[in-house]
């Protein structure tokens, strides 16, 4: 006699009936965007390669087939973030480059104080033209970023703005370090949850609670 139906494919339980894990499946744009949330919400340091593939779920040498090293994610992180930077500036809607120079200047700090770890990536590339000694990998983006306010203040120069004996380049670095350094004094001194971003378009300040005082 016939057994019941013990064996039909409805009734029988096995380990492949389980619904499987709900996982992005594993690619360079998907092992980036997680570095990058990994960095806003952490922090740079909190940035490893081993940490990195517990949050994706896979172990760490499954990311080599997408991303070199820690060195290619980081250079990878900087020019997502020099991109976004030069599509701000793109946005920019005037034709007084004094005005120019001046909403530049605000969206890279407003930048540096919303992401502060992507910041400290971005600066891990300075511009080709800085020359520094034992400089990371060249970065394209870097170098263009550096451009737009050299243009903005040799255009300042041609309309008589700005006195034509400064030179478009050693300003354009002037103002590069003072808007960095401005960007890391802000980042140390003002917490997170105190910073807010202005309702106006390309600023940025910083509130305390009430009572509070600036150092």
């Amino acid at each position: 006699r016939r057994p019941p139906d013990l064996l039909r494919s409805d009734l029988v339980s096995t380990g492949s009936q389980q619904p499987p894990t709900a996982r992005t499946a594993l690619s360079r744009p998907a092992i980036v965007a997680a570095a990058l949330q990994l960095v806003s919400e952490h922090g740079l340091d909190a940035l490893s390669l081993r940490r990195l593939a517990s949050e994706l779920g896979v172990t760490a040498p499954a990311l080599y087939a997408h991303v070199r090293d820690k060195s290619d994610l980081l250079a990878t992180l900087a020019e997502t973030g020099f991109r976004e930077l030069l599509d701000r500036y793109a946005a920019i809607a005037t034709d007084d480059p004094i005005d120019r120079i001046r909403q530049q200047c605000l969206i890279s700090v407003d930048m540096a104080l919303a992401n502060p770890g992507l910041f400290q990536a971005m600066f891990m590339f300075p511009p080709q033209a800085l020359e520094l000694p034992n400089p990371r990998t060249e970065l394209a983006a870097a170098t263009e970023a550096f451009e737009q306010p050299t243009k903005a203040i040799a255009d300042a120069i041609a309309t008589g703005a700005i006195h034509p004996d400064h030179d478009p380049f050693v300003t354009a670095l002037t103002l590069w370090t003072v808007t960095h350094g401005l960007a890391q004094v802000m980042i140390s001194a003002v917490p997170p949850e105190e910073t807010t971003s202005d309702p106006r378009p390309g600023t940025t300040r910083c509130s305390r609670p009430a009572g509070g005082s600036h150092p």
